[in-house]
Parts: structure tokens; C-alpha cells; sequence
């Protein structure tokens, strides 16, 4: 009787251990599929643009300034590169006009990290920040609003803080300043940057395992100087494209003034609305 318990405990072990690599193989599977489909779909766009309307707010002990700001995100015919512009934006209220690049340059710079730059001026799908990316832990299920889920948490790669830097005149709105070397101190950045002092990025997206759709996705970034950013994105499949159609972005980043360091809270939320999404029929 003893022996028949054993190899009867060996059994349900072993079935219960296959069952779970069988499961861990279709979540694979999937996410997987989901990333040729995507890219897939991605080199098939013929035509692409979309709205953002977006609220930045930036608070310390001081006060507040908040952006209120209109985009327009379009793909050209010289490229598979997604720009971004400014169709409307007001500081604290005061309405600028958008044809007066430098004063919105100047205006939104200063309220700009490093990271949300990038954030505001492109538009990134995450299979393009999942490029080069390594798992970071197995895809587990996970319910969200009473739909079950498969979770994957990714780390992702430090994006090139180092590119060429454009005309001060012609930087794009919302970009930060350009870093210039301090005499006697070394410029943060650059291609030589030591990997040690790079931002720390996670990301984690859910997936539909009935659609095979991304539902949301949720992206940390630390960085060495303590500057902490969330971002938290809501998706839509649109004529096979898995779209952003909210994002919220928040964090906390010190800065020096008059010879101490205050924290910047950061409250950035945006809506996409008015998708244009046109994919090439395939021979």
C-alpha cells in the first residue's frame, strides 16, 4: 500500500509539472504570435495618424504648471517614422501660439525629464520597446476587471541617450535641453555612457489569451539620480493594430534650486482619439 501511495504522489507530480510547462509553453506561444502579428501589421501600414489630447502637470512646494496640449501624430510618405505636432497648447491658461516654436520650446523644456521627452514627442508601440528586450520573469495569469489575463514582465533595454542633437532652433516641442560638458565634470549621456548609471526599465504587458489582443501594459523607470516615473497604457485593436487609447505617466524627480534639492511631482495623462490606421492588401 505504501508503494502504490508513492508511485500514485510520483504520478500526480509528474502530470501536475507537465501541465504547468504545457501552460508556460502556450503562454509563450502566444505572446510570440502576437509580436509576428503585430510586426506584421506594422509593415503593412500604408496610412497612419491619430489626436492626443494631453495634460502635463508638473507640482513642487512653489506651485504648479500645467500643459494642456493638442498633437497630431502622422505617418509621411518619407518614412516609416511617426511625428508628432503641436496643434494647440496653454500654460497655467495662457494660450500660446504653436507657430512660435522657440517660446513653446523653452516653455515645455523646463518640464521635461529625459524620459518624458521622448514619451511626449513619439509615438511608440511596444513592440518596438520590447525590441532587444529579455523576460524577466515567467508570464503568469493575472485578472483585470474580471477578465483573465496573461502577464509577461520584461527588462528592457537602456534607449540611446546619446543622439545627435538637433538645431537649438529646430528642436521638436517638449524636447529637454541639450546637455552641454560642464568645465571640470564629465556630460551625462552620450554614447560612452557607463551602463551603470543608466536607467533601470521594466515593463509588463497583459495579453488576451482568447483574442490574442494586448489589453495594457505598465512601464517603471528608475534612474540613478532618483528620478521615478509609471507609466500605465490602455489598448484598442484597430484594423489589427493594438493601439494606445489612454496613458497615464506619473513619477517623481528632484532638482536643484539655489543650493538644495526639491522633488517635482509629475501628472501626465493623455487620450488618442481619431485613429486613421490603413494597411496595405498583401499579394
Amino acid at each position: 500500500m505504501k508503494i502504490y501511495r508513492t508511485i500514485t504522489l510520483s504520478l500526480l507530480l509528474f502530470l501536475t509539472a507537465a501541465g504547468v510547462r504545457a501552460q508556460e509553453q502556450n503562454d509563450r506561444e502566444l505572446y510570440r504570435s502576437w509580436m509576428q502579428g503585430q510586426r506584421a501589421i506594422l509593415s503593412s501600414l500604408s496610412e497612419f495618424s491619430v489626436h492626443a489630447d494631453i495634460m502635463h502637470a508638473v507640482k513642487s512646494g512653489g506651485g504648479e504648471r500645467v500643459a494642456m496640449i493638442e498633437m497630431t501624430f502622422s505617418r509621411g510618405d518619407e518614412g516609416p517614422r511617426v511625428r508628432g505636432e503641436v496643434d494647440f497648447l496653454s500654460l497655467n491658461g495662457d494660450t500660446l501660439d504653436v507657430s512660435e516654436r522657440r517660446r513653446i520650446q523653452r516653455s515645455l523644456s523646463v518640464m521635461m525629464t529625459p524620459e518624458i521627452g521622448p514619451m511626449l514627442n513619439e509615438y511608440i508601440l511596444p513592440i518596438q520597446l520590447l525590441a532587444g528586450a529579455r523576460p524577466a520573469a515567467k508570464p503568469v495569469e493575472d485578472e483585470i476587471d474580471g477578465k483573465l489575463l496573461i502577464k509577461y514582465a520584461f527588462a528592457l533595454a537602456p534607449r540611446d541617450q546619446g543622439r545627435r542633437p538637433t538645431v537649438e532652433g529646430r528642436r521638436r516641442p517638449g524636447s529637454p535641453p541639450v546637455q552641454r560638458q560642464r568645465p571640470g565634470g564629465r556630460r551625462p549621456g552620450g554614447p560612452g555612457m557607463d551602463r551603470m548609471n543608466a536607467p533601470q526599465q521594466g515593463m509588463m504587458i497583459w495579453l488576451d489569451p482568447e483574442t490574442g489582443e494586448l489589453v495594457q501594459t505598465r512601464m517603471h523607470v528608475r534612474s540613478p539620480s532618483d528620478r521615478r516615473l509609471m507609466a500605465e497604457t490602455h489598448f484598442e485593436r484597430i484594423n489589427g493594430l493594438d493601439v494606445p487609447i489612454s496613458r497615464l505617466v506619473r513619477g517623481a524627480f528632484p532638482m536643484q534650486r539655489r543650493l538644495r534639492t526639491i522633488t517635482l511631482v509629475l501628472d501626465h495623462y493623455t487620450e488618442y482619439s481619431d485613429y486613421v490606421i490603413t494597411v496595405s492588401e498583401t499579394e
